[in-house]
């Protein structure tokens, strides 16, 4: 099995040969207890899960990418003493884009790491730094997923709770600011971006403008480098074998969402008013955490994954 991970400067692949030749497909089934259903078009696309919602944190968390689910889950978790840390992404003291990988112990470690770093980020670099630990979050994108997958009976964790996000695609921190001065009017102040479903660039600025560019305006010919090699090759958008996976597939641009509160036997998640929250578990350790309020509309489906589709107003 080939699993890409990366290095925040040069990029890279993990290459994970296992022993008993299991295939991606099977990890599926052996996380979530069941393999996908080929007839059911969410499950062909989506991956096996169980509910899918529309989503938004209110009040939002200040400075994170949308409004901060991610970063509240992680949050929540830790508080509620779910979990004793957190393998989370800050971002370089030097530099806001290059990723620095941290197992974070408090809150504040924590919010340091809200918003995305676009560039390839070796998470799994600080897994050495675990062993004392008994519960963790783990929170990454596909290619990290499949790693700490592969290699999580080994970990010697008591728990382990994979919170997943969608990437489509990652670059290297050079060809990143190759990508920022040809999309924005003003580089040196982009604090993140957006590919969105109006078919624009949505650049967030230091000051809390956007700058909005439609895809078909970008020098795509100047630009096929940017995207680092690795990532070509990815099949896994969707982060299959995460408990729990924050993204917006498919969500529509703009919607209303109405206060509601969800339950299930192998998964619950509960979002709230102030605050959103979810219980990541398995068969083997029921995990319930509660918040305040609920607040998410969608379909609901059967058994897996969470998927949570962020709402942005």
């Amino acid at each position: 099995m080939v699993v890409r991970g990366g290095n925040g400067k040069t990029g890279g692949v993990y290459l994970l040969l296992k022993r008993n030749g299991s295939t991606f497909l099977e990890d599926e089934k052996q996380v979530h207890g069941k393999s996908r259903d080929y007839d059911n078009d969410d499950e062909l696309h989506f991956g096996v899960h169980k509910e899918m919602v529309f989503a938004k944190n209110t009040p939002p968390i200040e400075g994170a990418q949308w409004t901060g689910i991610v970063t509240q889950i992680a949050i929540e978790m830790l508080e509620q003493g779910k979990v004793d840390a957190v393998v989370c992404v800050q971002s370089d003291e030097n530099d806001r884009f290059t990723p620095k990988p941290v197992v974070a112990r408090c809150v504040e470690d924590i919010l340091k790491s809200r918003g995305v770093k676009p560039c390839l980020s070796p998470n799994l670099d600080v897994l050495a730094t675990v062993e004392a630990l008994q519960r963790l979050l783990f929170i990454g994108v596909g290619c990290q997923v499949q790693a700490i997958r592969s290699i999580e009976k080994y970990l010697g964790l008591e728990k382990l709770y994979v919170l997943g996000t969608n990437c489509v695609d990652n670059g290297r921190r050079p060809t990143l600011e190759k990508f920022l001065n040809a999309a924005s009017a003003d580089p040196d102040t982009v604090l993140h971006y957006e590919f969105m479903q109006d078919y624009k660039v949505h650049l967030k600025h230091m000051d809390g403008s956007f700058e909005k560019i439609p895809y078909f305006c970008l020098p795509a010919n100047d630009l096929n480098d940017v995207i680092a090699p690795s990532c070509y090759s990815c099949f896994d958008y969707t982060n299959a074998v995460a408990d729990m996976v924050v993204g917006y597939m498919g969500v529509p641009h703009r919607i209303d969402i109405t206060p509601t509160i969800s339950t299930g036997d192998r998964k619950t998640i509960v979002m709230q008013a102030e605050y959103i929250a979810a219980a990541l578990c398995t068969a083997e350790y029921k995990l319930s955490m509660s918040c305040r309020t609920a607040e998410y509309r969608g379909p609901c489906v059967t058994a897996g994954t969470i998927l949570v589709c962020p709402v942005y107003s």
